[in-house]
């Protein structure tokens, strides 16, 4: 664990030194695993490179500054597994290893919108004064593309770490008809976009929940 730590810190730190970096911890459980990841953005010009971290993984995203996606690259030391995605026109090329299986896949995608940091995308979201948007992600499991709407649910007052906060609700849905049967709730503080919580449910009577919430 430490070794992974002491690897994903190396690679951050060329943009460290000349770049914004913010992170944020937090707690990810379902009802087969607890473990704790971080999030987080280095900034640098008009380039948002988002990352995720949690364990073995590290998932990495550049965005343009109107936050669609040039870029997605996925590590796991103990998995095999290392590759990118990159953007081209309207398609997305898959490139490295999947569990030590070599990838070469071109996907097209739907809409030119490519938005794979889900997060992100809708902490961006949170901010803004639309009710609904619609985009594309690469589904990481299957490698295909897929579209996802997004919805405003309303803002309420919770407690976050001790404090009183006012957080705005967005559900996640898949665009069509199929993929509406999974959804995941997101609460992000109302002040400036900081992920609080998200619930996502994987199965059609909410058995499978994954759960993310905020701890420091």
């Amino acid at each position: 664990m430490k070794l992974i730590k002491f690897y994903i810190i190396l690679l951050m730190l060329p943009y460290q030194l000349v770049a914004n970096t913010y992170s944020h911890n937090y707690k990810i459980h379902n009802n087969k695993e607890t473990k704790l990841g971080t999030f987080g953005e280095i900034i640098e010009d008009d380039i948002v490179t988002n990352f995720f971290s949690s364990g073995s993984e590290y998932h990495s995203t550049i965005l343009d500054k109107n936050g669609f996606t040039l870029e997605f690259s996925l590590l796991d030391s103990l998995n095999n597994t290392n590759y990118r995605a990159i953007k081209r026109d309207d398609d997305i090329i898959v490139m490295g290893k999947k569990n030590g299986k070599d990838l070469d896949i071109k996907l097209g995608l739907n809409r030119g919108d490519w938005r794979q940091s889900i997060s992100y995308t809708l902490s961006k979201f949170s901010q803004m004064k639309q009710d609904e948007i619609i985009f594309s992600i690469l589904r990481i499991d299957k490698f295909e593309t897929i579209e996802m709407k997004a919805s405003k649910k309303g803002t309420s007052t919770v407690d976050v770490l001790g404090n009183q906060t006012q957080v705005e609700h967005i559900r996640i849905t898949g665009n069509s008809f199929l993929s509406k049967m999974w959804y995941a709730d997101y609460w992000f503080r109302s002040s400036d976009g900081l992920l609080i919580r998200c619930e996502a449910i994987t199965d059609p009577i909410g058995f499978n929940k994954t759960i993310i919430e905020l701890i420091e």
